[in-house]
């Protein structure tokens, strides 16, 4: 989650961030999924913000159309949502955290 003072989500992964969203992927892939799923879902889930495309690709140093299509499949999955903010016109991506929806 957001640690209290840092407001910026889109903020460079800190170094115990990189260790989970490294570790989350690496069980990710162990069942035949993505790296970049597992790195995807756990980013939204520790942020516990909605993130932009854009935003995602900063941070986790992926092509814009790594990022689309990361977030179709996890979409179709229902891992992760989108929404729009009343102050944006870009859509939002955020995390599924409950184990029962996503299963």
């Amino acid at each position: 989650m957001v640690k209290k003072g840092d407001e910026r989500p889109d903020r460079p992964l800190s170094s115990w961030e990189a260790s989970a969203l490294e570790a989350v992927a690496g069980v990710i892939e162990f069942w035949g999924f993505k790296r970049n799923q597992g790195r995807l879902w756990t980013l939204l889930y520790l942020r516990g913000v909605a993130l932009t495309a854009a935003q995602i690709q900063s941070v986790l140093d992926l092509s814009k159309g790594a990022v689309s299509m990361v977030t179709r499949e996890m979409e179709q999955w229902s891992v992760i949502h989108r929404l729009r903010h009343d102050d944006s016109n870009s859509w939002h991506f955020a995390a599924e955290t409950s184990l029962v929806k996503m299963v």
